[in-house]
């Protein structure tokens, strides 16, 4: 089974999340311009991904990053090559130099998506997804000098971050469409020879190692204080839910200044604000616990979490000004309403705050940066 079809008619995006909701395994070849790539999946999730828009010479990046020296490398290369490329690069390095599992993969990650979201520049050609389970053996066939990461990556992630970036390029008015550029091999025809040289782009610099456990410790702490918030904003609307439902309504009904006075009304003034809070705090708490899981799609549902929480607040102290407007004279003064919108201002702006750092932190580079780094891998595992 294969799927066939133009990059103009389902985007990259689409056919990532295709395969992803699918959790099929496979290789998807994509061609435009004179360009090619492929991006390889298993269950669902991207393991591997390459361009001939890329040198992905991974041993000089390793290098330049200080995860290896070149003594380490050549040694592996002479190893795989003496052995008949029965195994990956990364996996020699691991077993019999100690180099660190999550110190390549967390470059290996990195590359991965370099090369994935540079293809949503391409806006024109051909797309071929052929099923096939890509094994580590049918990894070798395809690069025995390439590297793959010890879990996949979520395609939805990569979607959504690949959007997000292509959406900024043309906000900023910067070319989208990637030039036509000649074919350039990744590695030499010999797979036993020394890569070439990356060119000279700049990279970020490498992470040390003690700063690799920041990812689940930065989720964890955004999780806890949004859970914290949450369950204090639940604690209030329970409260005003007792209070509501524990009244003698027939009592409160027959008070004079209740007008109009009915159950509705009523209702409306005491009970929809209580409702409200409990219900939204209710999700946030939820979407904190998904975020905290690291569960998928769960920064999405953080975020909408936000913005019910914006929602909230708007809406109650649009109740608190209706309740102000009610308490007025029939001759009140122009400054009495203006201390009523002075209060609706600044109420929202205060209580919105600890939503709105929320949202701001959620959507910054900052965060995407540290949701991408593989915290999150247990001690000792291998690359696959």
């Amino acid at each position: 089974m294969s799927l066939v079809g133009n990059i103009e008619d389902l985007g990259l995006g689409e056919i990532m999340q295709i395969v992803s909701m699918s959790r099929k395994s496979g290789v998807l070849s994509l061609k435009s311009r004179g360009r090619e790539a492929r991006i390889v999946f298993h269950n669902g999730q991207v393991t591997r991904a390459s361009s001939t828009m890329f040198q992905q010479n991974m041993g000089e990046l390793l290098i330049r990053r200080g995860v290896i020296d070149r003594g380490t490398l050549n040694r592996a290369l002479s190893a795989q090559a003496d052995e008949g490329y029965r195994q990956l690069l990364g996996t020699i390095m691991v077993e019999r130099f100690e180099v660190s599992a999550e110190a390549i993969d967390a470059v290996v990650r990195e590359q991965i998506e370099r090369v994935v979201y540079s293809l949503f520049t391409w806006t024109s050609g051909t797309f071929v997804f052929e099923m096939q389970e890509v094994t580590e053996g049918v990894a070798i066939r395809i690069d025995p000098v390439q590297f793959m990461p010890i879990q996949g990556l979520n395609p939805q992630f990569l979607a959504m971050e690949g959007s997000r970036i292509l959406d900024e390029k043309r906000h900023r008015g910067e070319l989208v469409e990637e030039p036509e550029a000649p074919v350039v091999s990744a590695r030499s025809a010999n797979p036993g020879r020394e890569p070439a040289k990356i060119p000279a782009t700049p990279e970020p610099p490498a992470l040390a190692l003690g700063e690799r456990g920041a990812a689940s410790e930065t989720v964890e702490i955004t999780a806890w204080l949004v859970m914290a918030v949450g369950g204090a904003a639940l604690l209030y609307g329970i409260a005003g839910l007792m209070k509501y439902y524990g009244r003698d309504w027939q009592t409160v009904l027959s008070e004079p200044y209740l007008v109009p006075v009915t159950k509705f009304s009523v209702f409306i003034d005491l009970g929809f604000i209580p409702w409200t809070i409990t219900l939204a705090s209710i999700y946030l708490l939820w979407a904190a616990y998904q975020f905290w899981k690291l569960r998928e799609g769960s920064l999405n549902r953080l975020i909408e979490g936000a913005w019910s929480g914006i929602a909230v607040v708007v809406v109650y102290e649009v109740f608190e000004f209706r309740q102000w407007v009610k308490l007025a004279s029939s001759n009140a003064a122009f400054s009495y309403y203006a201390i009523g919108v002075v209060g609706l201002i600044f109420g929202t702006a205060l209580l919105s705050t600890p939503f709105a750092g929320l949202l701001l932190c959620l959507k910054s580079d900052w965060m995407s940066r540290e949701l991408r780094k593989p915290c999150l891998v247990p001690s000792g595992a291998r690359p696959l």
